[in-house]
């Protein structure tokens, strides 16, 4: 599996275009992401399809007989279940008004859950067991598959996004058997600046860097991979005690809670961090959690989010077949 992996970040410094990098450079091709740096200046650079690196420069201003500092990296694979490359993901929800996270505080309620489902045009994301008492259009999840109930699994109408690692050639039954699954590969190194650029979802520290894991790291930088560039958090409480666990019946320990608690703030640490980046991206994560832990986010009204969101099916098809409509 990790021979398909794609390359890491690749910097080149102080190159001169024709003479010292010019044949490496010009064979980069689409899908390719870079920053340029000419004079001081960065330039943002993204080679589309059917287009060149060479292109793209010259279509940003950026001299190419000058002298310039480049950053490559390439975005990160998408996987089948069966191994091999899955394309055609990475910015399949482009233009696509928000996507809802779906977290699992105590606070997604049945009222909440009520409020987003079914609703043309309101794309949800679950993560966890979340997505077995309320049905989600994307779920996510980073731990082991046996801990995930098995009707997540079986649900073809949830696309369903896992370690590689658990996917053919080491992973279980249910993933191999299970529709709509794709694979991502994922590090325990958090770097803010390389967040939504690096080749692998990043789910946090390993707890030698300090700890601090989480699927819903994964599940942001999946939602900015298919193309959403606003993300609205539900059930995100970042609270849990002995009465408040989990909108979903589940028990958890004295020291379950008490971790889940030093995460929490471990996370909001991240969160502030990513805040600068999220915001050079163009990428806007809002808060619609009454009375959440999570301060970082501005807080939203999730009326108003659905509402702005919820795509209106009220026209009538009379006519669209020929003649005239009414």
């Amino acid at each position: 599996m990790k021979s398909l992996f794609p390359p890491h970040v690749t910097r080149l410094e102080s190159v001169v275009w024709v003479r010292d990098a010019g044949e490496f450079l010009r064979h980069v091709g689409p899908g390719t992401r870079a920053a340029v740096w000419q004079e001081g200046v960065r330039y943002d650079i993204g080679v589309p399809a059917a287009s060149s690196f060479a292109v793209a420069l010259s279509d940003a201003g950026v001299d190419l007989e000058s002298i310039c500092d480049v950053e490559l990296w390439t975005p990160p694979v998408f996987f089948r279940r069966d191994g091999m490359p899955a394309t055609g993901i990475g910015g399949m929800y482009a233009g696509t008004g928000s996507v809802f996270l779906c977290l699992n505080g105590p606070s997604f309620d049945k009222e909440a859950r009520a409020m987003l489902a079914n609703r043309p045009g309101v794309v949800t994301f679950a993560v966890n067991n979340g997505a077995h008492g309320f049905r989600p259009d994307l779920w996510a999840c980073v731990d082991a598959p046996d801990r995930f109930m098995g009707s997540i699994w079986e649900d073809g109408r949830i696309l369903k996004f896992v370690p590689v690692k658990y996917l053919a050639g080491g992973g279980s039954a249910m993933v191999r058997e299970a529709p709509a699954v794709v694979g991502f590969p994922q590090n325990e190194a958090f770097c803010a600046e390389r967040f939504l650029r690096e080749d692998s979802m990043n789910w946090g520290n390993h707890k030698s860097r300090g700890g601090g894991r989480s699927v819903m790291l994964v599940a942001l930088r999946i939602a900015w991979e298919l193309g959403f560039r606003r993300v609205v958090l539900v059930g995100c409480d970042f609270h849990m005690d002995e009465r408040r666990r989990y909108w979903f019946p589940e028990d958890r320990t004295e020291q379950a809670i008490r971790n889940n608690m030093t995460t929490y703030e471990i996370l909001r640490g991240f969160f502030t961090e990513l805040l600068p980046v999220f915001a050079e991206a163009g990428f806007a994560v809002v808060n619609a959690t009454p009375g959440s832990g999570l301060d970082v986010f501005p807080l939203v009204d999730l009326d108003e989010e659905i509402a702005a969101t919820t795509v209106d099916t009220g026209g009538s098809t009379l006519g669209m077949y020929g003649g005239k409509r009414k």
